[in-house]
């Protein structure tokens, strides 16, 4: 038996809800910005870095090491790097590290390490070309091993069986460990909960490594379901009566909210919402204590004036 060793799985950048909505103040309605006669504070950030970005692409690519990354899966990995326009302001060194680090993940090899140096080929004012030597230590290729689900709190039972639930990670025992499947496999699991109201449930992913012969790395999915949430008021502004009442509604107060039907609405009412609606126009006024979700609705169309240069 190998040594077994319990570490985070760092596979997601953040923790993220089904649903947020901005602090009320905080900003203008996306739809309400874009008709705005004046740019705010921070799209006129966005628009002074677009004048000055600086913009680095990739003229030669060359791995060092022992990479023993499949040849075709090397190739798409060169190529899309070769296409790919870096922020010269920011750590792009580290960006393409970091998608380097990804390729051989989803291949197995877990502990790969990389580092990248980069040689100025050319320059002109906003874009750079450069030449790129990566060396990559792949470390041991692993596979999965087992895979448990466990709720975060141990007086709550699963929402869904747990044969259900595994279904939804797209790998089994044995299969080359593919970091970027298991995270699909998480989204997956969030969109399920999402069909039930819990908009606000989490799945935190740990992995088991065993340095084993062959190595192995079982998962552990604690699943963070939090509270199930209902539909209850829904507000409808800016549509005239004929047209509101020709909605299609898959949801209606009291249902428990679904997120998926929530989304469907805009495509089963395409023909009677204006063309740039979005689900970001829809404000989600939560109760945690009742355990529901109102919804408003704002179709309101607002005047586009020329905007002063």
């Amino acid at each position: 038996m190998g040594r077994r060793k319990a570490l985070q799985f760092l596979l997601l950048a953040g923790t993220c809800t089904l649903l947020s909505s901005p602090p009320i103040g905080a900003q203008l309605p996306r739809r309400l910005e874009r008709c705005s006669p004046y740019p705010t504070l921070a799209r006129e950030i966005e628009e002074m870095k677009a004048e000055t970005r600086r913009i680095v692409t990739i003229d030669a690519l060359k791995f060092q090491g022992s990479p023993h990354l499949a040849p075709l899966a090397l190739r798409q990995l060169i190529n899309s790097l070769k296409q790919q326009e870096f922020d010269g302001d920011s750590n792009w060194i580290e960006e393409l590290q970091g998608a380097v680090r990804d390729a051989w993940r989803e291949q197995g090899y877990f502990k790969a390490e990389v580092k990248a140096e980069a040689q100025l080929v050319s320059e002109m004012s906003t874009r750079a070309r450069v030449s790129v030597i990566v060396h990559v230590e792949e470390g041991p290729q692993y596979r999965l091993g087992d895979v448990r689900l466990r709720v975060a709190d141990p007086r709550e039972t699963l929402a869904f069986p747990p044969a259900e639930l595994r279904k939804l990670i797209p790998l089994r025992e044995g299969q080359l460990f593919n970091v970027e499947k298991i995270r699909g496999g998480l989204d997956a699991l969030r969109k399920m909960y999402g069909t039930k109201g819990y908009i606000d449930f989490t799945a935190q992913p740990i992995t088991e490594v065993e340095d084993t012969f062959p190595p192995r790395i079982s998962l552990v999915i604690e699943l963070d379901q939090q509270k199930q949430f209902r539909v209850g008021r829904i507000e409808v502004l800016g549509l005239d009566r004929s047209k509101e009442g020709l909605l299609k509604w898959k949801l209606k107060p009291r249902d428990v909210f679904n997120v998926q039907l929530f989304e469907d609405f805009f495509k089963d009412n395409k023909s009677l919402l204006p063309a740039d609606v979005s689900p970001g126009d829809v404000q989600h006024n939560r109760d945690a204590r009742r355990g529901t979700v109102d919804l408003v609705f704002d179709f309101r169309t607002f005047p586009c004036p020329q905007r002063e240069n």
